[in-house]
């Protein structure tokens, strides 16, 4: 996912193997290192793939100010000059260090006077899936300036197995509409989808509105990936069907979902409508976009067509593994449930976070949050790494993470996690409900 604005909230799941691209030391003699012949390589496929499209995606273009950040080293590679005096010139590239304050993930950031697009390191080693990864984070940096910009919402329900489920269905759906031979059968294909699509929403009262912010956010970034990277006709439905086939296996679907779905209606609607998305705003239902546009007549009685469609599209082995995986997932909440509310805990407020995670583990826990496996966060009272899973709450207004197991002036431990403290802030452990929680230093009268 490349791409959970700043919704700064993410970390990407297209963090693929790849290049290695800031690993080499700068040669003399002004030769270029491997490091930034790799970079200056990735910025000209993006151009070039901008250039070609013209503008004619989005009504202007993609290429734009971009970061390439090595997450260990924070060492930044960049194609244009930053306006704080930040970066220096090296061999035609920009080149320092991003601040410790600032989270490296595949992202969209204002950041030294600029807003970039960030993309962490290394790249995906296949040209397209690179050009794609740019293009996703470049359509972040250019979301203000397309006023799309709607923030997105929760979709906790997607965690749950009837949307587990009735979401596969429709996936499996489009992936048959990409193996059909005539207009016909990507039509009835189309509509099983859709009508899986309807079918899961009628269960959860918010669906509709949550999953069309998701769509509107990530699923119109992939979807210029999908566009900006030019695979032939014939390798981008190969493409989408591996995607579409491989998706099951994601530990979440609350937030990744949206790379799957808008991508491939929007392929397939491409083929009849080359500019289908240039009407769209924060305001488009995009289900409505779809079936109007692919000429999709939805059934009458969406219960018994739903019903009677389940086993064209393997749907009552889907229903019993989901099932399964709900005893499995209930075991695993009420694990996450006792160690994050109900034994004692470490509460750190969140009052101007900047926080990235991978949105492929995102698991609701109720009315108590979101449960993320890794986390950093970083906020006016330092810096957060989580790796053994951390809840953040449901207004995003505090975190919490286990039971501190060593604590120094400057610096907390827990399980899986490391709390770094600026001056004036301290923890402090209450005597009533026995959690620990983090407070700013009194000042003195």
């Amino acid at each position: 996912m490349k791409s959970p604005a700043l919704l700064p909230f993410r970390l990407v799941p297209w963090l693929l193997g790849g290049l290695g691209l800031l690993a080499a030391p700068r040669t003399s003699l002004g030769q270029l290192a491997p490091d930034q012949q790799l970079a200056k390589q990735a910025f000209a496929e993006l151009e070039a793939a901008s250039q070609h499209d013209g503008g004619k995606l989005w009504g202007t273009p993609l290429y734009g100010p971009l970061l390439l950040v090595t997450a260990d080293s924070r060492r930044i590679v960049a194609n244009a000059p930053d306006s704080a005096g930040v970066l220096h010139e090296a061999a035609g590239l920009y080149e320092g260090e991003l601040p410790a304050a600032v989270n490296v993930a595949n992202t969209a950031v204002q950041w030294a006077g600029r807003r970039w697009a960030m993309v962490q390191l290394p790249l995906p080693a296949d040209p397209s899936e690179r050009v794609s990864l740019l293009a996703h984070e470049s359509f972040h940096r250019l979301q203000p300036q397309l006023q799309l910009t709607s923030p997105e919402a929760d979709n906790a329900h997607l965690d749950e197995a009837p949307a587990r489920a009735y979401l596969q269905l429709e996936l499996a759906a489009l992936r048959r509409a990409l193996l059909a031979q005539s207009r016909r059968s990507t039509t009835a294909h189309l509509r099983a989808a859709l009508a899986f699509r309807a079918y899961r929403r009628s269960l959860y009262p918010n669906a509709t509105a949550a999953e069309n912010q998701l769509e509107l956010n990530e699923g119109l970034a992939e979807y210029t990936g999908l566009v900006l990277s030019e695979r032939p006709a014939t390798e981008a439905g190969a493409y989408l069907r591996q995607s579409l086939l491989d998706f099951p296996q994601t530990p979440s679907f609350v937030r990744s979902f949206a790379y799957q779905t808008v991508p491939v209606y929007g392929y397939l609607l491409r083929k009849r409508t080359p500019d289908w998305n240039r009407g769209i705003s924060n305001q488009t239902d995009l289900t409505n976009l779809f079936t109007t546009s692919l000429g999709v007549a939805m059934p009458r009685n969406l219960a018994s067509w739903t019903a009677s469609a389940l086993s064209r599209y393997g749907g009552k082995a889907i229903l019993a593994q989901e099932a399964e995986r709900e005893q499995q997932r209930q075991q695993q909440l009420t694990a996450y449930r006792r160690q994050f509310v109900e034994e004692p805990h470490l509460i750190i407020p969140l009052r101007q976070l900047n926080i990235a995670f991978d949105p492929r583990t995102a698991q609701p826990l109720a009315e108590a949050g979101t449960i993320y496996s890794t986390l950093r966060v970083t906020d006016s009272w330092g810096i957060l790494t989580v790796e053994e899973g951390a809840l953040l709450g449901p207004k995003q207004d505090q975190v919490s993470v286990g039971y501190p197991a060593a604590m120094q002036a400057r610096s907390v431990t827990g399980p899986g996690y490391t709390l770094q403290l600026n001056e004036g802030w301290q923890v402090v452990k209450e005597a009533d409900s026995g959690n620990y929680v983090l407070l700013p230093v009194p000042t003195q009268p």
